[in-house]
């Protein structure tokens, strides 16, 4: 095909000349009698079946294309080269696959296991096959008549596989090879043989299986001769020499009836060991007290003499004839042996052999002696065996018989005495039976090994000794069965291989041996059987091979052999048959070849030998019959050759000798006959060579002399108009002769036709000031810019259209960018979540939805799905996956955390950061105490100012909307810090989120919870960590954006689609349909987790911290007692949530679970409103609230802290009426930048407090508070203290208690006595902690 392709592009492609392109390489020529199908693969041939049809080459391949094939027959052909593997395609074959009697090489192709349909015969026999039977074979197991692989060389064993074949009945054939081994037991599964089982002349070994037996249906040929066969025949197989009737061939050039051992190199003979019949010990020793028992006798009481054995009766049993046995003490033989070979015993019961005299031989069953037949051979000096196929003896032979050569035949398949020569037409190869009859072509003399092709000349039938010549007049190919007559045109002497053609001039008929001339006045080619009559116009002499044509000027009949001239007055062309007279306007001579035109001015009638001259007032071209009048239009004067034109704006009649001028309102162009009247639109005056054309806003009717301009209210755009138009509808004209009318303005319509001003769309009742009209239009059929048109009617256009011009109808609204809307059929227009990923425009007729709003990267409902690659990027939208763009943030904090880990873990950083933690830890702890509600306070607000936007609130101004969003991260969101989008194959969406925020915790708390006890098992019972309460420390940060996003899994939002119905998706991720089973399971999975979070933590950490009440707040002590006493509790040190408690006044040990449940209020339960007036009086009701408890509660420990907690509560009081004003539209603009500015400066102070203190009296004070706790803490510890503790900076800042006992307030030394009990319990104390 790729070569043939080049046909196309080379100028010069030449390959099938001289080629056998189109047929199948490596046979012969028969190919080309078409007696094979075409090999395409297309074919429907059901069957291939050449039989002694003398093929040679190898077979094709292509073969295998043939599909449909149930037949496959090649036999006795000379075929060779391998049996090509894609015959196994043929697997439609049924009834025969034979290709025996060829010279097929190498080894069968176990794809011809593939077969499996296989009901009649397989054939391959008398070949050169090689290699291994394929044991795929054995799947052939449908056949019943035949297999055979007879006379090849086919090597190791035959197949077990074989043994399948449990319905063959006529031929089972593997003879004649070079097959080894023993031969399979599983042959006994060919049950149904009835004619042919053949296994001889090969090298089979060792003993025949006894399986054979089963083949009881058996009734000639079974065939094991001339094998390498030991030790007995089995009894089984035996007993069918009773069914075979003939051929039953088993012992011929076997060793049976000798062991294997005996007769084979590779086998060992092992003695066979004698059962005992004696005990193995003797009796018991006799008992000395007691008279002895009389002991059993061990000598057996049946006695067996030579020549008999022990039958399964137990018997004794005499041998047969031919077999003996010598034995004379137990243990008795089971079976007689065969004599050995040379040997015989003819009686029964013997117990030994006579030898065979001198020449002679011992038969088969060793019953007899004697001397071997013609036929035969003597084997080993020991038995006569018959000759086997192809050879003979006339006496018998030693070892083997005489071979039969090629010319020579034996007659009979076997036992030959004689090798007769072959007769003439016969032929035979080495070891033939018979002798092989010469094919036609072919011939033979006596003895001959092969027949001789026919020369090419000769010919040959069926079994000629020689070849015979052809007669003459015949021919003959090579091979050849009989002579060709030669065919008419040709002709041959005797022996031709050729007929030769005929020369040019002569002829011959069919059979003819030469060729004759042709008469005068015909002629013929060269291979003509026949000569051919001169045509009329030629002419020949005799003996012509062609006839020459007649000159011009003169004229033959068909046959003639002269040329006769043309009569005076005709003429002629060359090869005419007759002489054509002069037509009209021409004359001529004799023997004229062509005839002369008259002259212009002149004619003649046909046959004229002269021309005459025109008459007056008429004309005439060179070569007319006639003259001519002059036409209207033209005059002439006589004997004129052509006619003179009359000028423009003139005419004349026929044969006219003036012109006219034409009248008034008529024209005429030049040789004009009459004048023609001006057609309307048109005029003209006398003696016009044409008319005018009215000008544009002018018209006239047919043979008008001027033009009438158009009225008003119409108009003429073209000149030479005959009538003029009324304006159409949306335009007017308002004076006379207009050549155009004027289109109505925008906004103005003229509805009729002929109108001279158009009207107003917003003053016609009909329309009103919603309507408008494009330039020159019927109607108002337009919506102005501020609304749009559905089903005829305006409507105003939703926030988000663009409304920069009019004529907007609902298909085609283009939508501002950041909104999105679902349909074009669809009214509502929606503002993304994600301002950057709608692109804004129209939804375009042959694009979805996605590809015409949403930007590259981002798709599905609102535009809110980022496309695989892409992540959803704060303020950018679906941004590109890249390590700069996605994951700057998460990579920078590793970085940064890597490097703090790295720089910490140096000894010298190390030491200098734990020296300047000792000195700073108070600082420490009341800096993250503040830092604590600052973080919590910031969250709030962030989350605020998300929820306040979700439910349509008025953005936040800056600078204060762009300082949140650089805090945004105190959500401790990992979900939006994260690209997870990139991670996933899919879109990432809420229910992925809920399950990474809601999951992760709880796993967490389960590592740790096994880790611990992993610890506390390893540690022999130590000390077991509260790992629960450490956890509920942790989420502490973490809660409120844990609890939102589970919170935020149940409320949807319809979307109007149009024609395509509501849509319903969740509110906070629109991405995630509420109609789908995905979301519904994440309804359930969510509620679950309101149980966990919303609700199970707050309630958690009281039950937790409820536990430890009595140690918190005992109610009977002083609070400063109280708050001293539960520092140094050992069991509070111990439990990481109690320091929650730690934090507030004793009576207020439940504060943080308020705390956690004002952050939720303000953080979640805001979810729960439907609208943006719910969530803001929620939000501002909470925040006032919660700030009038935080004032009259004041339960932090520390006042500076209460005092800053309280701040905090005001700032989110104040953001919440900031986002009320802004909502209400009562602040806009620079005075809402303002505030925006005071907030984030407010926010600033904040942290700026963080690590200032803007009072010394307050450090003074916890100087002092810390020297009182401690006195009270030594004081409890022994009642003669005697310590030296100098004064630091308190955890707690609690005032009140001990003084230094000056007043000043100076930190000065308080001397006290320690005990040497309180002072080891004392270390005790710091070295656990």
């Amino acid at each position: 095909t790729e070569v043939q392709a080049l046909s196309s592009s080379v100028r010069s492609f030449q390959t099938t000349t001289s080629n056998s392109i189109g047929t199948v390489c490596g046979w012969q020529s028969s190919m080309a009698d078409e007696r094979f199908p075409t090999m395409d693969g297309s074919t429907s041939t059901t069957s291939i079946q050449y039989y002694q049809e003398q093929l040679t080459g190898a077979i094709p391949s292509q073969f295998g294309l043939m599909t449909e094939l149930t037949t496959f027959s090649l036999n006795t052909n000379q075929l060779g080269s391998t049996i090509p593997s894609q015959l196994g395609n043929l697997v439609k074959v049924t009834s025969n696959f034979a290709m025996r009697s060829n010279s097929l090489t190498s080894a069968i192709p176990t794809e011809l296991g593939k077969l499996v349909s296989m009901v009649t015969s397989f054939y391959l026999s008398t070949n050169k096959l090689t290699a291994t039977i394929p044991t795929e074979l054995g799947r052939l197991s449908k056949m019943f008549h035949s297999f055979s692989l007879a006379s090849n060389s086919l090597t190791s064993s035959i197949p077990s596989e074989l043994g399948a074949f449990n319905r063959i009945a006529l031929a089972f054939d593997v003879g004649t090879n070079l097959l080894s081994k023993a031969i399979p037991s599983e042959l006994g599964g060919l049950v149904g043989m009835k004619t042919f089982l053949n296994l001889g002349s090969n090298k089979l070994s060792l003993a025949i299986p006894t399986e054979l037996g089963n083949l009881v249906k058996l009734s000639t040929s079974f065939v094991l001769q001339s094998n390498k066969l030991c030790d007995d025949i089995p009894t089984q197989v035996q007993a069918l020499s009773s069914t075979v009737v003939s051929g039953f061939s088993i012992s011929t050039g076997n060793s049976l009836g000798s062991t294997c051992c005996e007769v084979l190199s590779d086998t060992t003979c092992n003695p066979t060991t004698l059962p005992t019949l004696l005990p193995s010990s003797g009796p018991t020793s006799l008992p000395t007290t007691t008279a002895p028992t009389p002991l059993p006798s061990f000598v057996p009481t049946m006695v067996c003499v030579a020549g008999t054995y022990v039958s399964e009766a137990g018997v004794c049993t005499e041998c047969d004839i031919g077999r003996y046995t010598e034995d004379t003490m137990p243990p008795w033989p089971t079976s007689c042996s065969r004599c050995p070979v040379g040997k015989i015993n003819i009686a029964t019961g013997s117990s030994s052999c006579t030898a065979c005299d001198e020449g002679k031989l011992s038969s088969s069953d060793r019953s007899s002696c004697g001397d071997c037949d013609a036929g035969t051979f003597v084997f080993n000096a020991t038995s006569c065996e018959d000759c086997p196929s192809g050879y003979y003896a006339p006496t018998a032979q030693v070892d083997a018989c005489l071979e039969c050569g090629a010319g020579d035949h034996t007659k009979v398949a076997s036992k030959a005495t004689t090798c007769s020569s072959c007769d003439g037409g016969t032929y035979s190869e080495d070891l033939a039976i018979n002798c092989s009859i010469c094919a036609v072509g072919t011939a033979s003399s006596s003895r001959a090994a092969s027949c001789s092709d026919c020369e090419a000349g000769k010919h040959a039938g069926v079994g000629q000794s020689r070849c015979d010549s052809c007669d003459g007049g015949t021919w003959s190919n090579a091979t050849a069965s009989s002579c060709t007559a030669c065919a008419a045109g040709r002709s041959s002497g005797t022996s031709a291989a050729v007929c030769t053609a005929c020369d040019a001039g002569k002829r011959s008929d069919s059979g003819a041996s030469s060729c004759e001339s042709c008469d005068g006045g015909t002629y013929s080619a060269a291979g003509s059987h026949n000569c051919t009559s001169c045509v009329q116009g030629t002419y020949s002499s005799g003996g012509a091979a062609i006839c020459l044509n007649c000159d011009s000027g003169k004229r033959s009949d068909s046959g003639a052999s002269s040329c006769e001239s043309c009569a005076g007055g005709t003429w002629s062309n060359a090869t005419a048959s007759s002489c054509t007279a002069c037509a009209a306007g021409r004359s001529s001579g004799t023997s004229a070849a062509v005839c002369t035109a008259c002259d212009a001015g002149k004619r003649s009638d046909g046959g004229a030998s002269s021309c005459e001259s025109c008459a007056g007032g008429r004309y005439s071209a060179a070569g007319s019959a006639t003259c001519a009048a002059c036409a209207g239009g033209t005059f002439s004067n006589a004997g004129a050759a052509s006619c003179t034109d009359c000028a423009s704006g003139t005419h004349s009649d026929e044969a006219s000798s003036a012109c006219t001028k034409c009248d008034g309102g008529t024209w005429s162009n030049a040789s004009a006959s009459s004048c023609v009247t001006c057609v309307a639109g048109r005029s003209s005056t006398t003696g016009s060579a044409s008319c005018e054309d009215c000008k544009t806003g002018e018209f006239s009717t047919s043979g008008s002399a001027s033009c009438t301009a158009c009225a008003a209210g119409q108009y003429q755009s073209s000149t030479g108009s005959s009538s003029c138009v009324n304006c159409t509808t949306g335009k007017h004209s308002a004076s006379t002769g207009s050549s155009i009318c004027d289109s109505c303005a925008e906004g103005y319509f003229a509805s009729d036709k002929g109108m001279v001003s158009c009207e107003k769309c917003a003053s016609e009742s009909q329309y009103g000031s919603d309507y408008t009209s494009a330039e020159g239009s019927p109607t108002c059929n337009l919506c102005v810019r501020e609304s749009y048109m559905d089903d005829g009617e305006c409507f105003e256009k939703p926030e988000g259209v663009i409304r920069t011009h009019a004529g907007t109808t609902l298909e085609s609204m283009s939508l501002e960018r950041g909104w999105y809307r679902f349909a074009p059929s669809a009214a509502g227009v929606y503002l993304c979540p994600s301002i950057p990923n709608c692109r804004g425009g129209k939804i375009r007729s042959n694009e979805s939805t996605d590809t015409s709003l949403c930007r590259d990267g981002s798709y599905g409902p609102l535009c809110s799905i980022c496309s695989n690659g892409y992540f959803s990027s704060d303020g950018e939208g679906c941004a590109l996956c890249e390590v700069g763009n996605a994951w700057s943030g998460p990579l920078a904090l590793l970085v940064l955390l890597v490097l703090l880990t790295g720089v910490g873990s140096l000894p010298v950083v190390r030491t200098r950061a734990q020296i300047f933690y000792q000195r700073i830890e108070s600082h420490l702890v009341e800096y993250s105490q503040r830092g604590t509600a600052f973080f919590v306070t910031m969250q709030i607000l962030i989350i605020l100012n998300q929820t306040h936007a979700d439910v349509g609130g008025e953005k936040l101004p800056n600078p204060y909307h762009d300082f949140l969003e650089v805090l945004s991260f105190a959500t401790l969101d990992l979900v939006t810090f994260v690209p997870f989008d990139c991670l996933y194959n899919g879109s990432f969406d809420h229910l992925d989120a809920l399950l990474i925020e809601s999951l992760v915790p709880l796993g967490l708390l389960v590592i740790a919870q096994v880790f611990t006890s992993m610890h506390w098992l390893h540690s022999h019972g130590g000390k077991h960590h509260q790992v629960l309460s450490a956890w509920l420390t942790m989420l502490f940060l973490v809660l409120p954006v844990i609890s939102r996003t589970i919170c935020s899994s149940f409320r949807c939002d319809a979307f109007d689609g149009g024609d395509l119905g509501e849509f319903r998706y969740l509110s906070s991720d629109t991405s995630l349909n509420c109609d789908t089973a995905r979301y519904k399971m994440m309804v359930g999975f969510a509620l679950a987790n309101v149980l966990v979070y919303p609700l199970g933590c707050p309630l958690l950490l009281l039950v937790i911290l409820f536990k430890f009440k009595g140690k918190l707040n005992p109610g009977d002590r002083p609070e400063s007692e109280v708050i001293a006493q539960r520092k140094e509790d050992p069991e509070l040190a111990a439990e990481p949530v109690t320091h929650f408690s730690m934090l507030y006044r004793p009576a207020y040990w439940w504060y943080e679970v308020y705390n956690m449940l004002r952050r939720l209020m303000l953080t979640c339960a805001v979810l729960l409103c439907n609208d943006l007036a719910e969530t803001t009086v929620l939000v501002i009701s909470v925040a006032v609230v919660t700030l009038v408890i935080e004032e009259e509660a004041k339960a932090y420990l520390n006042p500076f802290l209460t005092a800053f907690t309280h701040t905090c509560c005001w700032q989110i009081v104040l953001f919440a009426l900031y986002l009320l004003l802004l909502d209400a539209q009562m602040t806009s603009g620079h005075q809402a930048m303002v505030i925006s500015v005071l907030l984030m400066l407010a926010n600033i102070a904040l942290v700026l407090t963080i690590f200032f203190d803007t009072s010394k009296k307050t450090s003074a004070r916890r100087e002092e508070t810390h020297r009182q706790q401690s006195a009270l803490a030594l004081a409890r510890a022994s009642s003669r203290p005697m310590f030296r503790f100098a004064t630091g900076v308190p955890e707690d800042g609690l005032s009140g208690g001990l003084s230094d006992g000056d007043g000043d307030g100076d930190g000065g030394a308080i001397e006290l006595t320690e005990n040497p009990l309180a002072k080891e319990a004392r270390e005790e104390r710091e070295g656990g902690v």
